[in-house]
């Protein structure tokens, strides 16, 4: 690798891209259809009741920030 491969030397670009008249170019937004989740750490969640078991296996964890969150609040 030679010096003069790679110059070090510092150049005005602030003014010239930052600048309010500088081209702007348009971001592309584009819409990418999600897979399906396969496998054993697959959880599919197709009922009302498959939530409600989360929501009880998680109780303890639950009502923790329930307290916390109250006694924040006072």
């Amino acid at each position: 690798m030679k010096a003069s491969e790679f110059p070090l030397d510092k150049t005005d670009r602030g003014s010239t891209e930052l600048s309010l008249g500088a081209e702007q170019r348009p971001a592309v937004y584009r819409y990418v259809e999600s897979l399906p989740a396969e496998g054993p750490g697959a959880a599919g969640y197709d009922s009302l009741m498959d939530y409600w078991n989360i929501l009880i296996r998680h109780k303890k964890t639950l009502l923790g920030f329930a307290l916390v969150g109250l006694a924040a609040a006072s």
